[in-house]
């Protein structure tokens, strides 16, 4: 592994130092121009730089926003919000959606003007990841860097320097990406390479063919003492909205594989999610002060009730799991990969997340309203 002056810097994984960093390029008059295209703006059409916090009440979960960067001429308003390293807020891309109004304002005033603007949104990632808000433009990053530094001069010898190492990054991840179905997965887990996020391998854009149908996430599962890669996969079909806009009685069915070090879990999760003026949040867990301990009961049986019809059903290798308390999976089966490929193990993967989506189907089948409540009909 070749070192450059992020990693010496040791800021190759700060998050904030790759946005402070591409302000500092977009200062550079040719440099707008060659990216203008990416943020919505015409090639001729200029437009300046702003990193600001705004104070906001339009959300119930925070009163301001810091986009990573706010870009603005005098026709359009681009809003960039980056996540290299991390992952969305709770509702964040939605707030800044939402607080439209406050951006314009917070734009006239820079601007001394009270102009109207066509207002674009934008989501930086490495993975080319969809941001909550359908209204963010994915960007990737690999991408956007690799053809607006070729043939950059800054005219700065410390711009230069990191405009090479990124430059340098943005070509490696291509070239990563282009060779990784054939790509060992174990060498994948131990690369020494924490800069490229192994999360970007199982994004729905490198899968297109086996995720095809399917909404794709990919993150962190965080545990007692523990921290594992994670992707979820999901149909909206399998969202089951309750039929009487109880918050409460909200059920998403999705597939959650977790990527361990030789080998992979791959589990049927039934999620109870609250779900308030049609947005979803977050889900129950049975710790829950706020939730009636009758409602928690109710939904603990259900799944109880399900598993035990489960039981009676051949699922080979699959296995049907133990209730426990904020315990999400239903079903499980870990897979050894040890030398295989990403391709192959793709291709382990996809016939179990099809069966998983048959026996999602499978729970709204048996799903009767009993008191008002989504309840499964007991095992036959």
């Amino acid at each position: 592994m070749s070192y450059d002056i992020l990693d010496l810097l040791h800021i190759d994984t700060k998050e904030d130092a790759y946005t402070f960093i591409l302000k500092a390029f977009m200062e550079n008059a040719e440099y707008r121009k060659k990216s203008a295209c990416y943020w919505g703006f015409e090639d001729d059409e200029d437009y300046k730089v702003l990193r600001t916090s705004i104070k906001i009440n339009c959300s119930k979960s925070r009163n301001k926003i810091t986009p990573d960067l706010i870009l603005y001429s005098n026709r359009r308003i681009s809003v960039i919000e980056a996540k290299l390293f991390s992952l969305e807020g709770y509702h964040q891309t939605d707030d800044y959606r939402k607080a439209q109004a406050e951006i314009i304002k917070t734009v006239n005033k820079e601007r001394g003007d009270s102009g109207s603007y066509e207002c674009n949104y934008f989501y930086f990632t490495l993975k080319g990841v969809r941001a909550n808000c359908e209204d963010f433009k994915s960007i990737r990053w690999h991408e956007y860097y690799y053809n607006t530094l070729l043939g950059m001069d800054f005219h700065d010898e410390k711009l230069n320097l990191l405009c090479k190492a990124i430059s340098n990054r943005a070509g490696e991840y291509r070239e990563t990406l282009k060779k990784l179905p054939e790509k060992k997965y174990t060498d994948i887990v131990y690369s020494k390479n924490s800069w490229i996020d192994p999360s970007t391998l199982y994004s729905e854009e490198q899968f297109a063919d086996a995720w095809k149908g399917y909404s794709v996430y990919t993150g962190n599962v965080n545990g007692k003492g523990h921290q594992t890669l994670r992707t979820d996969i999901s149909k909206e079909e399998n969202y089951i909205i309750s039929e009487n806009g109880n918050k409460y009685d909200n059920i998403r069915l999705f597939s959650r594989i977790e990527w361990y070090a030789e080998s992979i879990g791959i589990y049927l999760n039934w999620e109870y999610t609250r779900r308030d003026a049609g947005v979803w949040g977050e889900y129950i867990k049975y710790s829950d002060k706020n939730v009636d301990d009758s409602l928690k009961a109710h939904f603990g049986n259900n799944k109880k009730e399900w598993c035990k019809y489960m039981n009676t059903q051949d699922l080979g290798a699959i296995k049907v799991c133990s209730p426990q308390d904020d315990m999400l999976h239903v079903l499980k089966i870990e897979l050894n990969v040890s030398g295989k490929t990403i391709k192959e193990i793709i291709n382990m993967i996809k016939p179990i997340i099809d069966k998983y989506d048959e026996y999602a189907k499978d729970v709204r089948r048996r799903l009767i309203i009993k008191d008002g409540l989504y309840t499964i009909k007991s095992a036959e």
